[in-house]
């Protein structure tokens, strides 16, 4: 591993909501056992997981005007990471493992977030991300993965991003690869 790199593995929305739950994928649920192996497995330095993360007024909302399944409300079995995979995580990063909720597909705060993760950490990390390496697993490829890389993307326009695909299920497949094909044309590595 190249020391002056700094690798940090991007879980998005791992939540059995979208595995088995209201917005069930059998895709997300299949790659389940290599998401896991994954992580198990990466060499990183850091490690996030985000959190699809809404309250009961979710139907009053724009994203619940437009998606009208009640999915990831605070409080409830379906807004849980998968444990298993939780507890992987728990157990390969420890103290370098965050969890992010968010209120939308992205997180729009990604920037003051990295700022803080790495002065805890003590981390020395160039603004525009040239010591940066982002690697993205998760769900949805389409809606939630595609979002949080451009936004990092934006943020660290000199970062290397790679997305996992076997890591990752779209809403569909037709959707899933259509998402691979407009980060790649944005210079994202798809692995």
């Amino acid at each position: 591993m190249d020391f002056n790199i700094i690798r940090i593995l991007m879980n998005i929305d791992v939540q059995t909501d979208f595995i088995t739950g209201a917005l069930a994928n059998k895709t997300a649920e299949e790659r389940m056992p290599d998401l896991i192996k994954f992580v198990k497995e990466v060499e990183a330095d850091l490690a996030v997981a985000t959190m699809d993360w809404h309250h009961k007024n979710y139907l009053e909302t724009m994203e619940g005007k437009r998606l009208n399944v009640p999915h990831c409300i605070a409080g409830t079995e379906g807004a849980k990471i998968d444990p298993e995979f939780l507890k992987a995580l728990r157990e390969k990063f420890g103290k370098k493992l965050r969890i992010v909720k968010k209120k939308t597909f992205g997180y729009y705060d990604w920037k003051k977030f990295f700022k803080k993760f790495f002065k805890e950490l003590g981390i020395e990390a160039i603004n525009d991300g040239e010591n940066l390496e982002f690697i993205f697993i998760g769900f949805c490829t389409d809606i939630c993965v595609i979002s949080n890389v451009m936004l990092i993307k934006a943020l660290f326009p000199n970062a290397r991003i790679i997305v996992k695909e076997k890591c990752c299920a779209g809403v569909d497949m037709d959707r899933h690869n259509t998402a691979l094909k407009a980060m790649q044309a944005c210079h994202i590595d798809i692995e």
